[in-house]
């Protein structure tokens, strides 16, 4: 996904509010008036260096890049994946922040832009993917189409009695049960669209938002 400054709508296509402070000459210093040497880390490879630390645990493999993008005139931080390449920007968005602390977003990320790629995938084709705002239209259709296949019924069983333990933080149950039901790959990519769009961005959050789709269908 793509986030500018607010995380309260992920995968938000570029926004441009007011530039982000940088550090003055002053402010990195000079001690006794000595050169800063090379051999120092600069913020942004420091900054890649602490991601790295976070999050190479839970997303191993991934590779981080920090620097200024001259197409945003602000600091970028790249994530390139191959646990990405199945999913939507905004699943992997999610995965990504949930995983970072929120007093180190506030102090290290606040005013980035972030770009989670799959292997090989560049960032205008990351760009031109499908977010949950594009299926506004056809919303209502949608979830006419996961009540007539019973969706929610199927979710219910397979997550049994207790579904934030069998829930995996993610669309796994969710994509298996679409999956069954046959839908097309556009189709279960819309599903999954309007889950996000509901707040829905894993198995029991599908299920537990369930009656709140159901009802703007006129289902009871």
């Amino acid at each position: 996904m793509l986030l500018l400054v607010q995380a309260d709508r992920p995968g938000s296509r570029p926004r441009l509010p007011g530039s982000v402070p940088r550090g003055t000459e002053e402010e990195r210093g000079k001690r006794g008036g000595a050169t800063p040497t090379m051999s120092k880390k600069n913020p942004h490879q420091r900054l890649q260096a602490k991601l790295a630390r976070l999050l190479s645990e839970k997303f191993p493999g991934i590779t981080i890049e920090v620097g200024h993008s001259a197409r945003w005139d602000r600091t970028a931080l790249t994530f390139r994946w191959g646990g990405f390449d199945d999913l939507l920007p905004e699943e992997r968005f999610h995965r990504l922040f949930h995983s970072v602390p929120e007093d180190f977003y506030e102090e290290h990320l606040y005013g980035c832009v972030w770009l989670e790629l799959g292997e090989g995938e560049s960032v205008d084709d990351f760009l031109k993917l499908p977010r949950s705002e594009d299926v506004q239209d056809k919303e209502p259709r949608v979830i006419e189409g996961l009540a007539k296949v019973r969706f929610f019924e199927a979710l219910a069983t397979e997550l049994g009695e207790e579904p934030t333990a069998r829930c995996g933080g993610d669309f796994t149950v969710v994509r298996r049960v679409l999956t069954a039901a046959k839908l097309k790959n556009s189709a279960l990519r819309d599903a999954l669209l309007v889950l996000m769009r509901n707040g829905a961005f894993c198995d029991c959050e599908a299920l537990f938002n369930a009656q709140l789709l159901l009802l703007r269908t006129g289902k009871p």
